[in-house]
């Protein structure tokens, strides 16, 4: 996959402390409650992961599948939720 990528925008590092940083601010934030997590599957797994491991309040995790794609490859603009 390396071989794939032409440049690297943000260094790997300066993401994990910015996803560390939100974690904190969302542990801050909803003190005393417990907020509801919701991603978009299939892209958000690992980012959603990683951002609650930074957490140190309890939270609640859904996934929401989603689709631009009628019949065939090219999408039609618009953004449907999947059962």
């Amino acid at each position: 996959m390396q071989d794939d990528i032409d440049e690297i925008l943000i260094p790997e590092e300066a993401l994990r402390a910015r996803v560390r940083e939100l974690g904190q601010k969302i542990s801050q934030d909803y003190e005393g409650k417990e907020p509801l997590l919701v991603g978009i599957l299939t892209g958000s797994v690992l980012f959603v992961s990683d951002l609650m491991r930074h957490l140190t309040i309890p939270c609640q995790l859904d996934f929401l599948a989603t689709s631009s794609y009628a019949e065939g490859t090219q999408s039609t603009g618009v953004v449907r939720i999947l059962d």
